[in-house]
C-alpha cells in the first residue's frame, strides 16, 4: 500500500512537471523547434549585403557577423546574450535562442497566420490561396502585398535611422528582445515622420478587416520562451542581464537607410524579392 501511494505521488509530480513544461507559444513546436508561421512585414534592410539566394527571385536574411563592421551592433547583442548562461535558460525556462544569422528589425507588421482569419470576405479566398502556397505567392505580384510595396516611396524621406541600445525586455513571458532608441535628434525627427507614414499604411490594411498594430517599438528579437509559466522565472534575473547588455552595447549603434517587404515562414527565415 505504501509503495502504491509513493508511486501515485511520483506519477503526480511527473504529470505536474509535464503540464508546467507544456509548450504554449505558437511560434515553437513541442520539441522546441521553430513552428511554421507565415506572413509578411516591412523590415529595415540590414546594412551590407547579408542575403543568401534561396530561389531565382528570393533571398533570405543571412547575417554573417564575424568581421562585418556594419553589423557590429548585432554582434555585440549576440555576444551579450552568449555571456549569459544560455544553456540554463533553455533547460530551466525553455528559452529558444534565435540564430544570429536571422537578426533584423521589423518596421511594420503585416498579414500573417495569426491575423489572416480576420480578412473580410472579399479577399478571404485570395488570402487562403496566398498563404497555402506562400513563398511563390510572395515572390509574385499580389493584391495583398501591393499596398505595402506601394507605400515604400512615401517612407523615403524618413531615412537614415540610427539606433542605439535601449533596454533588454521580456515581453509577456513570450519573448526576450533588445529595444532600440533613436541615437540623436535627427533620428528622432525622422522616426516621427516614419511613425506617421506607418499609421497611414495601417489604415489601408484595416480596410481588409484586420486590426493592425498601432504602437511601434523598434527592437531586435533574441529568442522566444516555449512556456509562459516557466518564463516567469526569468524576471528576477533581468536586472543582472540588463547590466551585461549595457556593458556590451555601450557606444554601439546601427544605421538603416532603407526597408522593403519581407516574407517569413517561421521566426528564423525571412526573405525578400530580388527581381
Amino acid at each position: 500500500m505504501i509503495k502504491l501511494l509513493r508511486n501515485m505521488r511520483e506519477n503526480k509530480v511527473i504529470m505536474e512537471e509535464l503540464i508546467t513544461r507544456k509548450v504554449d507559444n505558437r511560434k515553437i513546436t513541442p520539441d522546441l523547434d521553430w513552428a511554421d508561421f507565415r506572413g509578411f512585414s516591412l523590415l529595415f534592410d540590414n546594412p551590407g549585403n547579408h542575403l543568401r539566394p534561396i530561389s531565382s527571385n528570393l533571398s533570405v536574411i543571412d547575417c554573417q557577423l564575424q568581421n562585418a563592421r556594419e553589423l557590429k551592433f548585432y554582434n555585440c547583442l549576440h555576444n551579450a546574450l552568449q555571456s549569459l548562461n544560455v544553456f540554463r535558460m533553455r533547460d530551466d525556462w525553455q528559452f529558444c535562442m534565435l540564430p544570429e544569422s536571422s537578426y533584423h528589425v521589423t518596421a511594420w507588421d503585416g498579414l500573417n497566420d495569426f491575423n489572416r482569419g480576420d480578412i473580410n470576405g472579399v479577399l478571404q479566398s485570395a488570402a487562403n490561396i496566398f498563404f497555402q502556397n506562400f513563398a511563390p505567392s510572395f515572390a509574385a505580384d499580389n493584391p495583398l502585398t501591393q499596398p505595402m510595396y506601394e507605400s515604400l516611396v512615401r517612407f523615403g524621406d524618413c531615412f537614415p535611422l540610427t539606433f542605439k541600445f535601449g533596454d533588454l525586455q521580456q515581453w509577456g513571458n513570450q519573448s526576450l528582445v533588445a529595444t532600440l532608441l533613436p541615437s540623436d535628434d535627427s533620428c528622432r525627427e525622422n522616426l516621427a515622420d516614419f511613425v506617421r507614414e506607418r499609421c497611414n499604411l495601417n489604415v489601408q490594411y484595416e480596410q481588409y478587416g484586420v486590426q493592425m498594430k498601432s504602437h511601434f517599438a523598434p527592437h531586435v528579437s533574441l529568442g522566444y520562451f516555449a512556456n509562459s509559466s516557466l518564463a516567469q522565472g526569468t524576471w528576477q534575473h533581468l536586472p543582472h542581464w540588463q547590466e551585461c547588455f549595457r556593458e556590451y552595447l555601450q557606444d554601439c549603434t546601427i544605421t538603416f537607410t532603407s526597408m522593403t517587404g519581407y516574407g517569413f515562414t517561421n521566426m528564423t527565415t525571412f526573405f525578400k524579392r530580388t527581381v
